[in-house]
């Protein structure tokens, strides 16, 4: 019944935006995936700008990382059940979360794992990174690419993420993803190459410095200027 209701609101929308898509002078998309949305729902072509991010605000220094970390899982598509799970089976591991939690009851669960650590709402994101040797993205839905997997990058931390949505086009070669993402000894396994090899940890930390340059934000900001001026030059 609810779909029902929303219907008439949602094919207004949808009208509204294949007008709007169709007229505009210039499309951008932020990854390919978004891309892959516009161009299979409304048959334009966008250019993928990707999101800008000033890398220098999370670059630390190294010595003090130790800790898996997932960061502000507010929804429960984030994937925080999964994290726990594999927290558990890596007991030896210390893990961290930071940010909100979609369930304020979940807490005093986190509490009682001894290898967990619970930081609540941080505004300094650079010093979670200085604890952080590796990031976990466990989402279960499509988001377009979260944007903490390019702040760990600017600070050499590979991440592994979900096989879905623009978190494998955000990932790249800096980390690994997960195609069985609702499994928890997939991720174990995945971990566990990053925990006993440090030769392939310093090659994907190598690769998670250099596609954290694709977000920089002033080339993107000076790439985003030009397509203005040239589209309002063509208009």
């Amino acid at each position: 019944m609810g779909k029902k209701i929303q219907y008439p609101f949602i094919q207004a929308v949808h009208r509204w935006n294949n007008r709007a898509f169709t007229e505009a002078s210039e499309i951008i998309a932020t990854n390919e995936f978004d891309a892959s949305i516009t161009r299979d729902t409304f048959g334009q072509e966008p250019q993928i700008l990707h999101i800008p991010v000033p890398l220098t605000e999370f670059e630390t220094e190294s010595g003090s990382e130790s800790s898996i970390t997932l960061v502000n899982p507010r929804d429960s598509n984030k994937g925080l059940d999964t994290f726990l799970q594999i927290a558990q089976r890596l007991s030896e591991q210390e893990f961290l979360i930071a940010g909100s939690l979609y369930d304020d009851s979940l807490e005093s669960t986190i509490n009682e794992m001894s290898n967990v650590t619970y930081l609540g709402w941080c505004s300094d994101m650079a010093s979670v990174y200085a604890k952080t040797k590796l990031l976990l993205v466990p989402s279960t839905y499509q988001e377009g690419g979260p944007r903490v997997i390019i702040e760990a990058f600017a600070d050499g931390i590979p991440a592994i993420g979900s096989d879905i949505g623009g978190i494998p086009d955000h990932i790249g070669d800096g980390g690994d993803v997960i195609e069985d993402y609702t499994n928890p000894e997939a991720w174990v396994t995945t971990i566990k190459q990053y925990t006993s090899d440090t030769q392939y940890y310093d090659q994907k930390s190598r690769c998670a410095r250099q596609q954290s340059q694709l977000f920089d934000h002033e080339l993107i900001v000076d790439e985003f200027t030009r397509i203005l001026r040239n589209t309002l030059a063509e208009s």
